[in-house]
């Protein structure tokens, strides 16, 4: 059944007792404004045939413009436009950085303390953000049309995402693609500071492409995350099995990861980080295998986006310091590896590399980057993003190219 593990750890957890509302009404009538403008110069080479596509150097431009009404005090109205363009980029436009001026979000919403219902177009972040996301890193955010339920930390939901058009007032919904879910969060009482995710989520697309072909998909997640901070160490681990069909094959995949952090005590607090992610692969043996991420971040393991969570292995150290109190300087690395050769590369999101399929080895390549973000106040700040991805030589000659990225955003709120 669906829904199943949040019978079985019933008796494990306790709900939290936190509010999916206040209680109070501060203000009838908020307008608000969140702007941000995104440079990126992005290089690539390759030591293979592949011709070299010239060096991209283009600015992102976001402006969500939001009316948020409270008709009184158990009902509310949000409405927010966005607009959205790219200045300056020769290659080909993708479907997340432009579609001029439409609908953000728009919904309305009836809660008390403890409950709401939320009906019409929304952002839906759910824990992690790993595989239901906002998708900040690109241009465009992902919304849903969906109607969503929260009965205290738990959160019940139905829903199609939208379709990007590339002109004004001329978003739809994907009815190509139908999600629903289930997702909780608990306290785990036996354990100091541990909190836990659960969630089941249901995903059914027409004409899903994977490496093996494309088919229709039909596929379930049911996961669990563990996450919490004890003394100096945090954690985060999280595990999904996924199964269901596509066209005539069943899936049987899955995702673990465990990021683990320790924060020495000092002014500029510190912090060293290990990550350890692997996503399946297809072996082409009669079940698909190939992990889908859903509707992950669009930075997922850095902020160029060029390696995706599928037929993935990922081994990183990351350091963070605070060299100033109002900046945040962090750099790291990652080894990465496909977890089946015989299945394809991909990149984000969820979109197979052709002509990788049974090229080269595990081994793909590392990557390491450095960034910066200083908040100069409570509604600005400005990130700075430098990295660089090695690709293997037997992939490059596939034509999988070396990657260097560039980035620089001012992001405002008001």
């Amino acid at each position: 059944m669906m829904f199943a593990p949040f019978l079985a750890v019933a008796s494990l957890v306790g709900v939290t007792d936190s509010p999916v509302a206040p209680s109070a009404v501060e203000a009838p009538l908020k307008f608000t404004l969140e702007t941000r403008l995104r440079y990126e110069n992005l290089s690539e080479d390759t030591s293979g045939s592949a011709p070299q596509p010239a060096p991209e150097d283009y600015v992102l431009r976001r402006a969500l413009v939001g009316l948020d009404w409270a008709v009184d005090a158990n009902v509310r109205l949000l409405g927010q436009l966005g607009y959205h363009d790219v200045v300056g980029q020769k290659g080909p436009i993708n479907a997340t950085q432009e579609s001029g001026t439409d609908i953000q979000q728009a919904f309305v919403e009836y809660h008390t303390p403890h409950l709401r219902l939320r009906a019409g177009r929304q952002e839906m972040p759910l824990g992690s953000q790993r595989l239901i996301s906002r998708r900040d890193g690109p241009n465009i955010r992902q919304s849903f049309d969906a109607v969503r339920f929260d009965l205290g930390t738990v959160t019940a939901f139905i829903g199609h995402p939208v379709r990007i058009g590339r002109r004004s007032f001329d978003d739809a919904t994907n009815r190509d693609q139908t999600l629903l879910g289930l997702y909780g969060v608990f306290n785990v009482p036996q354990i100091k500071g541990m909190q836990a995710d659960l969630y089941a989520l249901r995903l059914e697309r027409t004409a899903a492409r994977f490496a093996n072909g494309i088919a229709d998909e039909d596929r379930t997640s049911v996961g669990v995350r563990l996450y919490g901070v004890r003394e100096a160490f945090d954690y985060d681990l999280e595990a999904v099995v996924q199964g269901g069909t596509f066209g005539t094959q069943t899936i049987r995949a899955h995702y673990v990861s465990a990021h683990l952090g320790y924060t020495w005590a000092g002014g500029n607090a510190p912090r060293i980080a290990l990550k350890i992610d692997q996503a399946t692969g297809d072996d082409h043996e009669g079940h698909l295998k190939t992990f889908n991420p859903l509707f992950p971040r669009g930075a997922y393991l850095d902020e160029a986006g060029r390696v995706g969570p599928t037929n993935l292995v990922r081994v990183g150290t990351y350091l963070s310091v605070k060299p100033l109190r109002m900046v945040t300087l962090v750099m790291g690395a990652d080894g990465l590896w496909r977890n089946r050769v015989s299945d394809a590369l991909y990149r984000q999101p969820n979109l197979p590399i052709a002509g990788t399929a049974g090229k080269g080895g595990h081994y793909t390549g590392t990557q390491a980057f450095i960034g910066a973000t200083w908040q100069i106040s409570p509604e600005l700040n400005l990130t700075t993003h430098v990295s660089r991805i090695d690709i293997h030589s037997r992939l490059n000659a596939a034509g999988v190219a070396d990657t260097r990225y560039i980035g620089a955003w001012l992001g405002w709120r008001f």
